[in-house]
């Protein structure tokens, strides 16, 4: 009987052999999945669907073109058609960069400059991506003021919009775009110095390149209107610096450097801090460990977290919470919560606009691949903190995702996975004779999702059709962004879309319409219907802060301070960043003479920006009453530059003239309110008490027998009468 003989068992494939399948299928499944999603306009696939606002024909021959490249043969064919077409080229920019380091950052600089050209031809136009439309306006206006969130960003547009527009007469758009371009230039350069750093040869450095450049956050370069563009290129150049530093190219000055800018140019940036630490405090690549850099790094993060903490406790009040909601929800965004299916699918939403393949890059090694030795490298620790605590930041943090989403907020976190998936896979596979045709498939899966989303935001009406349809994912999200819409339509003199989404609005929102047609009714002091009308808007929406404001401001004119304080508090406690209800609550407790709490309604509706005049009188009023003459005219004059005409601040600056022994530019002040209301007693007395200080005595009687007119029984009546009494006793000596 013969044996049987099994077959040879073969060997399972080499993990690396599972990676580039597994890529290569999952890039694949993301092409299709952007070409079924441009069917679908409408719907929580924001982040995916670039290519319905395109022709459906152009959109699914370019997917099956993209797909076509997935075959070796076709795959080959391709890349040896670039090689020729680009081999002499790179052998006359190998040959200049070779010759020193200078030359070749000047071929890297003219490189990056050549990029102006695309940034600017295909930059956004209508501003719907983020809040563009509203900063050009405030920034126009001379209203944008530096904000403490974005400091460096918000300092640096209006200190150059003040020199291009004094100079050039340059729009606020205009600079916006320009400065964006020019960031991109020098991301662009900072990009093929990280390909540099990365890559060995030629093909891995141009990956890498690509990649980096075909991220959909690269959006920010092209005439972005927002303050993320220089964010942006601060966390890279932060990222790239930090590689460097763990190499030993560079000192660690350069990583804490650009730390610093990006955190001046946005908060956010803040998470970056567990991977600085940790770049600081391994040691260095000779394995020696300065104490110095050390102590230095310890003493600067102690006094900044000591600085963040102060920061914080003055101002923690103002802020809306920080992350998206566990249990209970908001007017804007009833059943958005952590945990909830709209916000996961946001999320990711979110991660494969900013970047449409670094998370397959990140994530298939995970599956194939024992990263075990890459957990040794400090490169990948320090990769993989960036990466974690960007996500973690992207998916905790409120985003607050309004008409067009929030994107642009959670850009940057982006750069980190994406970084990470690039070294790891040039770790693991750039001996793989497959490497070239997989890192192919991954850039033109990049470029098939950013490259529409480039164009669609360079086009008006497929700008204006992706806005409208955003309007509808989420409804209470969408009233601001109908407001854009509507002021787009109407300085464009677009009447017919204007008066449509106008009627889209009032449909979608009957309890904002009800709070402007309350507004009217408390203007024209109907206040009784005023408060009807918001008692009936406060039923069809109870978290709308607005609501809350407007009926304390009612109760308040009406007298009922009990309700006031209540529905003031109500709205505060719904939206700690609304400056309105502090104006109100400063009004309410000057009311009650509670000056403490006047005074402090006042700070923080003015560190709120708020442009009620009333409210820096009011706290003018109290620091004249405290003898504070400093805060008291520095207030007072505030409230003039906000309003010209408001009798009260007049009058006290005459006040506190008086005081400092500065009589005659106290007059002026007292005749200026007079000649706004001739009938104001207090003033009247208080013009002839100072007329009498200057001996001026005829001017004095004349005054002061005007207010015992206009007030006889006041409470400073006696003091008239004895002036008077002495005037008169001193004629007749």
């Amino acid at each position: 009987m013969k044996r049987k003989i099994k077959p040879r068992e073969q060997a399972p494939p080499p993990p690396r052999n599972c990676l580039l399948h597994l890529l290569s299928a999952l890039s694949a499944l993301i092409v299709v999945i952007h070409m079924a999603a441009a069917f679908f306009p409408k719907g929580r696939i924001w982040g995916i669907n670039q290519w319905a606002y395109f022709p459906t024909v152009i959109a699914l021959l370019a997917g099956v073109i993209v797909l076509l490249f997935f075959m070796p043969s076709l795959n080959q064919a391709a890349r040896r058609g670039l090689s020729s077409l680009t081999s002499r080229l790179a052998h006359l920019t190998d040959k200049l960069m070779k010759s020193n380091m200078r030359r070749r950052y000047l071929v890297y600089s003219a490189f990056s400059a050549l990029f102006f050209i695309p940034f600017w031809l295909l930059r956004e136009r209508v501003y719907f991506l983020g809040d563009g439309a509203q900063i050009i306006s405030r920034l126009n206006s001379g209203e944008l003021t530096v904000h403490w969130a974005e400091p460096l960003e918000t300092f640096l547009h209006i200190q150059v919009f003040s020199f291009a527009d004094r100079l050039l007469n340059m729009d606020a758009s205009t600079l916006y775009a320009l400065l964006s371009c020019l960031a991109g230039v020098i991301f662009v350069f900072l990009t093929l110095l990280l390909a540099d750093l990365l890559g060995e040869e030629r093909r891995e450095k141009a990956f890498v390149f690509l990649i980096l450049l075909g991220m959909g956050s690269t959006q920010l370069f092209f005439g972005y209107v927002e303050h993320y563009s220089f964010l942006y290129l601060f966390v890279f150049a932060f990222i790239l610096s930090s590689l460097a530093y763990l190499r030993g190219r560079i000192g660690w000055l350069v990583p804490l450097i650009t730390f610093i800018l990006a955190g001046l140019s946005h908060v956010s940036s803040l998470c970056l801090l567990p991977s600085l630490l940790y770049i600081f405090l391994v040691k260095d690549k000779s394995g020696e460990s300065s104490a110095l850099k050390r102590g230095l790094i310890l003493t600067s993060g102690l006094v900044f977290g000591l600085f963040l903490l102060a920061v914080y406790l003055k101002y923690s009040w103002t802020i809306s919470p920080i992350f998206v909601p566990l249990a209970e929800d908001t007017y804007a965004a009833p059943g958005y919560l952590m945990f909830s299916l709209p916000h996961i699918l946001d999320f990711l939403n979110q991660q494969l606009l900013v970047s449409p393949v670094g998370l397959i890059m990140l994530l298939a090694p995970l599956v194939c691949v024992s990263a075990k030795s890459l957990f040794e490298q400090r490169t990948f620790r320090f990769l993989l903190l960036v990466s974690i605590f960007q996500l973690l930041f992207g998916f905790l943090v409120e985003p607050d995702l309004g008409a067009s989403r929030d994107w642009d907020l959670f850009s940057v976190a982006g750069l980190g996975y994406t970084i990470l998936g690039l070294y790891i896979l040039l770790n693991l596979l750039r001996d793989r004779p497959r490497f070239a045709h997989l890192g192919l498939i991954l850039v033109l899966t990049s470029l098939y999702s950013t490259v529409p989303w480039i164009v669609l935001n360079s086009n008006q009406q497929k700008s204006i059709s992706r806005f409208q349809n955003l309007l509808e994912i989420d409804v209470k999200k969408s009233y601001s962004g109908h407001r854009v819409l509507m002021d787009y339509f109407n300085l464009r003199a677009m009447n017919a879309q204007a008066q449509e989404q106008e009627e889209k609005y009032h449909q979608a929102f009957p309890e904002m319409v009800l709070t402007a047609e309350g507004t009217r009714l408390a203007k024209e002091g109907a206040l009784q219907q005023a408060l009807q009308v918001y008692l009936e808007a406060e039923l069809l929406a109870p978290k709308r802060p607005e609501i809350h404001n407007n009926l304390g401001h009612v109760y308040l004119k009406l007298g009922r301070l009990n309700l006031a304080e209540a529905a003031l508090r109500k709205a505060i406690e719904l939206s700690p960043h609304m400056h309105a209800p502090y104006v109100n609550l400063s009004d309410l407790y000057l009311w009650r003479k509670d000056y403490d709490r006047a005074l402090d309604a006042c700070k923080k509706a003015i560190r709120l920006k708020t442009d009620s005049p009333q409210t820096y009188s009011n706290a003018a009023t109290i620091y004249l009453l405290r003898g504070n003459l400093k805060d008291a005219e520095s207030h007072f004059l505030r409230a003039l530059d906000l309003d010209r005409n408001l009798i009260e601040a007049y009058v006290g600056l005459g006040d506190i003239y008086f005081q400092r022994s500065m009589p005659q530019q106290a007059v002026d002040m007292y005749r200026t309110a007079l000649t706004l209301d001739p009938n104001l007693a207090m003033a009247r007395f208080r013009l002839g008490m100072t007329y009498l200080s200057l001996n001026a005595r005829q001017e004095a009687k004349q005054e002061l027998e005007s207010f015992l007119l206009l007030s006889p029984q006041g409470p400073e009546a006696d003091k008239a009468k004895e002036a008077l009494d002495m005037i008169e006793k001193s004629r007749t000596e």
